[in-house]
Order: structure tokens, then C-alpha cells, then sequence
């Protein structure tokens, strides 16, 4: 082999030795850029996973707040709302929707959006009319109390939350009412005792009129019970909504017993609005609760029907009876009956049903009401039912864990 042959043999195994070399550089490139690739893909998948928790989580704690919440661009779009929020706009889908083109009652809306086109934080509290109320609320009206904020740079979002404070509300709208009826209710026959007090005192009323003197002390007597008699029901009202069960003197008792007490008091009562008095209740039947408590239930709802009945032959029956599930005690009377607008305000506090006799009629306007707490003390329920001019009928459910029937001796 010459030289030249040699030389040219060396070349073409260097060139074969370099593209061998340079395809191997190459498939480790690939190897390389492939698992760079699927490492960069590793990464924006767990960068997506991670995304995605994140917005989970947020999702997740925006569903346990308990208040609406909204969160609106600065173009006025909503970019995030949990379900409260859907709820109480009545819609399905929010994101994405501009606040002021939504399809909600007007007057919820007009807070959002003045809570929006105003620069800075926005605390207030308000109340929706019963027919703008989500919810379809039937009586009465809903409050809501609404806290806005601007999120921080770069993008300033407005937040907006609503919470339904209608309880708060009503509790102390209550507690007002209460203060202001109980006020009217102690300073009208305070009124009359000084009036007549200062009557007594003028021109020796006593020496000269011994009569109308006498007359005047029987009216400040019959006020003066009348205030004793609005305290003590305020008291026991006060008492029982206390909600300690250390109140009540549980024992086992024959119903019989306090319907028995009850007729006997009321019984002059009766003789003079010329009215039936009916029992029907098993004498072996016994109660669990406080004895004291269901004799002044019992009396409150017969003397209420005895005091809202003017005309004779009135027919009036408490009655016992056993369910499934409970024991089911009525008192019905025969009278004229209970407004039905009346009947969902029957048991608030110094509440009266408007009838032509109201002005007659003596009382604390507590007697009901103190009927429905004493009930729920002793973990029962009461309603009440009217056909005007026909028949009322209240019911009160007791669980049977407080009822059993008492054993022959």
C-alpha cells in the first residue's frame, strides 16, 4: 500500500470516527433537550397542580365564610363570588358579569354598586323591604351589613362581603319595642294612681267625701294590682328567657291537677260571662316539668279566651291526647275567633288583638307570651289555629320522654 493510499485511509476512518462521535454528541443533545423538556414540563404541570390548589383553597375558604362575597375589577366585571353570593343575587354564574347589568332586585344592587363606585372602604348596615328580601322572605324585613375594601397593588380589585344580620337585628329591634311597650304599659296606671293621689290630696277630700274618696282609693287599689301584675309577668318572661333550666322545679304531676287549680280560680269568671268549662284529660296521665309553669300556661290560655269572649255560652276545653311521637295537649274555646293577620304577632310581647272590645279588655298583654316561653322551657311547641266566629285552638306538643301514664297502686 503506498503512501498515499495509507494517508487516505486514516482520513476517511478520522472522518468516519468524527461523524460517529458527532451523531453520538448529538443523540445525547436530544437525550438532554428531552429530559429538560419533560423536566420543564414536570414543573409547569406541578406549577399548574400548585395554581390550581391555590385556587381550591381560596375557593374552599370563601365557601366557609358564611357571608357573601364578591370580588370586582376595576372595570366593574366580578372576578370571584363564592355560592352565598350567587345565592343572594339569584344567580348561577357571577364571574365574569359587570355588577350593574346584573338581574337582581334593585335595591340589594344599589349598595353593591355605591359600595363600589366609592373610593376607599365602605362600612354600613341596612334593611331590604319584605318583597325585596332574597329568600323569599314572607314577613318583615331582612338586614344585611356590607364591608368593602380595595385589595392591594397591582390591580386594585374592590372586595365587597354581605352577611344577613336579620337576628341581631330583630333581637334588638325586640329589646327597643320591648323597652317602649313596658314603658307605656308601667306609666299608664301610674298615670291614674297619681292622678287620683293628688285629688286626695286637695281640699280635704277625705273629711268631706268619705265616698268618693273611697271610690278614688278602690281605683288606685285596682291600678296598683294592675302594675304588680305587669312586674311579675315581666319577671317571669324574664326569667324564662334566661334559658337556665334551674328555673324550673321538675317533678312528675297529674295535669288533672293544675286544670283542676285553674277552673277553680277562674271560676267566678266563668259564673259571669255565663261560660262552659270542659276537662278531658285522663286522671293517670302525668307530666314531667315544673307544676307551677303549665298552672299558669293553662291559666293564661283559658282566661284569654274568657276575656276576648263578650257574649254568653262560651264553650271552653282543655284536653290531653297521646301521638306516636308526643303528647299533644289543646285548649279550645267557641268564641269569635283570631284574625288570621293577627295570628303570626299572637305571642309578642304586649301584642293585642284589634277587635271592638279591646279597650274592655284588662291584661299586661304578656299572658301569651309567657305561654310560648314556659312551653319551649319544658321542650315543647305551640300553635294556634282560628275558624272566626266557629272555634281557636292552641296546641302545644310535649316530647313523650315527659309524659307516662301513672301505674294502679
Amino acid at each position: 500500500m503506498s503512501a498515499i493510499d495509507y494517508i487516505l485511509t486514516i482520513l476517511i476512518l478520522a472522518s468516519l470516527y468524527l461523524n460517529w462521535h458527532l451523531v453520538q454528541v448529538c443523540r445525547s443533545a436530544m437525550k438532554a433537550r428531552k429530559k429538560a423538556l419533560r423536566d420543564a414540563q414536570r414543573l409547569l404541570k406541578r406549577g399548574e397542580e400548585a395554581q390550581e390548589q391555590a385556587i381550591a383553597d381560596k375557593r374552599r375558604f370563601l365557601e366557609a365564610l358564611g357571608e357573601a362575597f364578591l370580588l370586582i375589577g376595576p372595570s366593574g366585571h366580578i372576578v370571584l363570588a363564592n355560592t352565598l353570593a350567587k345565592e343572594l343575587f339569584q344567580e348561577e354564574k357571577l364571574e365574569g358579569r359587570k355588577v350593574g347589568a346584573l338581574v337582581c332586585n334593585q335595591e340589594l344592587l344599589g349598595h353593591v354598586q355605591e359600595a363600589f363606585d366609592t373610593d376607599g372602604p365602605v362600612t354600613k348596615e341596612f334593611t331590604l323591604s319584605a318583597a325585596n328580601s332574597p329568600g323569599g322572605v314572607q314577613n318583615g324585613i331582612t338586614a344585611w351589613h356590607l364591608d368593602s375594601a380595595i385589595t392591594d397593588a397591582p390591580i386594585r380589585e374592590k372586595r365587597i362581603l354581605l352577611r344577613n344580620i336579620t337576628q341581631n337585628y330583630l333581637t334588638n329591634q325586640m329589646r327597643r319595642d320591648f323597652v317602649a311597650n313596658a314603658s307605656h304599659e308601667l306609666r299608664t296606671p301610674l298615670t291614674i294612681i297619681v292622678g287620683y293621689l293628688e285629688n286626695l290630696m286637695e281640699d280635704d277630700l277625705v273629711e268631706e267625701s268619705p265616698g268618693l274618696a273611697r271610690k278614688f282609693i278602690g281605683v288606685m287599689h285596682q291600678n296598683s294590682q294592675r302594675l304588680m301584675n305587669i312586674i311579675e309577668d315581666m319577671l317571669m318572661i324574664s326569667k324564662l328567657e334566661s334559658g337556665h333550666k334551674a328555673i324550673l322545679k321538675e317533678q312528675w304531676f297529674r295535669l288533672t291537677s293544675c286544670a283542676d287549680d285553674v277552673f277553680s280560680r277562674l271560676d267566678s269568671i266563668r259564673e259571669k260571662k255565663q261560660a262552659v268549662l270542659h276537662m278531658d284529660i285522663p286522671t293517670d296521665w302525668e307530666l314531667y316539668g315544673d307544676p307551677f309553669y303549665w298552672t299558669q300556661i293553662l291559666f293564661n290560655l283559658v282566661e284569654n279566651a274568657l276575656k276576648q269572649n263578650t257574649e254568653p255560652g262560651l264553650s271552653i276545653t282543655v284536653a290531653a291526647a297521646k301521638t306516636q311521637d308526643a303528647c299533644v295537649i289543646t285548649v279550645t274555646d267557641t268564641g269569635v275567633g283570631i284574625p288570621v293577620e293577627s295570628i303570626p304577632f299572637l305571642f309578642n310581647r304586649f301584642y293585642r288583638v284589634e277587635t271592638h272590645h279591646s279597650s274592655e279588655i284588662k291584661g299586661t298583654g304578656l299572658g301569651l307570651s309567657i305561654v310560648k316561653r314556659a312551653v319551649e322551657a319544658h321542650d315543647g311547641a305551640i300553635t294556634v289555629s282560628s275558624i272566626p266566629h266557629r272555634e281557636t285552638v292552641f296546641t302545644i306538643t310535649i316530647p313523650l320522654k315527659r309524659f307516662r301514664e301513672e301505674k294502679a297502686a
